[in-house]
């Protein structure tokens, strides 16, 4: 499991057999500095999670990473590459988290919600 927060806008697309999948970019930081992860979704309900999500938003994600190799410029190159199993979003307030650098990690705030009226009439003969 690692958290961070969106590099760029994710990408939805189809697959050749028609179903949507999800490809993003997880920016983290750490003691060696910085991290880019490339994440990729396919269940259905994690597409609709991520496609919900926008560049800058915070994201934890718990999924099977590979370590890829690759070339760029003539230089060898490595990217973690992680299919996600499960996502949680996050609001991203500045000054929390990674030493005040602005880009820590707070949970979204639970939707408002108005308290059940009390009934006017109370029943007093409870039997306990």
């Amino acid at each position: 499991m690692f958290s961070g927060s969106m590099l760029k806008d994710p990408s939805i697309r189809p697959s050749k057999k028609g179903a949507d999948f999800a490809t993003f970019l997880v920016k983290t930081s750490g003691k060696e500095g910085d991290l880019v992860i490339s994440c990729i979704a396919f269940p259905d309900h994690l597409v609709a999670q991520v496609g919900s999500l926008k560049k800058g938003d915070g994201i934890s994600v718990t999924g099977t990473a590979t370590l890829r190799e690759y070339e760029k410029d003539g230089e060898a190159k490595q990217m973690l590459s992680v299919v996600a199993e499960q996502l949680m979003s996050f609001a991203v307030k500045p000054g929390i988290g990674n030493g005040g650098s602005g880009h820590g990690l707070a949970p979204k705030p639970a939707p408002k919600t108005h308290p059940a009226p009390i009934p006017d009439s109370f029943d007093d003969n409870i039997p306990f």
